[in-house]
């Protein structure tokens, strides 16, 4: 029979714990490949795994983080890791893929501050696409155009944080134009380090790589 892998038996570990059952039995592992955990702190990590695909996704996760908590009872350590997800939770994060996909409007704003073309409507756009065009292609360009380019390069691999720490070097009319993508993708990031932390302590207890 094909053995799982250790990341794909957490969640029946956990379920076969909170049950009561021989966890290692029940994936068809030996027992040495798990840790003994209590019915009670399954069932607490079991809300964590409950949580964590909610946590990928755009919607509002307020309920899932909550019967999380709830599960977590007195277990101070996961509630502090489920405290952090609280003031997103309401009304959930933007996604990589559409931080991604609204990155080259949100630049050309950026280009159009720093060219002083705030009032010149489509025009000011268009010519912004052009210019962070050419920057792409290899042109010279100013330092928000670098910058955007750089951005856009990470953003297009998944890389958000790598985004956002290349517009970090934008300063004023750029700064301000680009900062709601940018608060944006920094909670988007803060809910993917927060999901990674999660996982990794739920793995570190069941004995499984995260």
């Amino acid at each position: 029979m094909r053995q799982p892998r250790p990341w794909q038996a957490v969640p029946a570990i956990l379920l076969a714990a909170a049950l009561g059952l021989d966890a290692p039995a029940a994936m068809g592992q030996p027992a040495r490949e798990t840790v003994a955990i209590s019915a009670t702190g399954a069932t607490a990590l079991l809300g964590v795994e409950m949580l964590l695909p909610h946590l990928a996704r755009s919607q509002p996760f307020a309920r899932p983080l909550a019967v999380a908590r709830a599960l977590a009872a007195e277990d101070a350590e996961l509630l502090r890791a489920l405290d952090a997800l609280q003031p997103v939770a309401p009304r959930g994060t933007r996604t990589a893929r559409s931080l991604a996909t609204d990155l080259p409007a949100a630049a050309d704003a950026a280009i159009v501050a720093e060219a002083g073309l705030e009032g010149a409507g489509m025009i000011g756009r268009l010519a912004a696409g052009t210019m962070r065009l050419g920057t792409g292609l290899g042109g010279a360009g100013t330092p928000t155009l670098i910058a955007v380019r750089d951005a856009l390069a990470r953003a297009s691999e998944g890389d958000i944080a790598g985004a956002d720490a290349a517009l970090a070097m934008l300063h004023g009319a750029p700064a301000v134009a680009i900062a709601p993508w940018r608060d944006a993708a920094r909670e988007r990031i803060a809910v993917d380090a927060a999901a990674a932390g999660l996982a990794a302590l739920v793995a570190s207890r069941v004995g499984a790589a995260p």
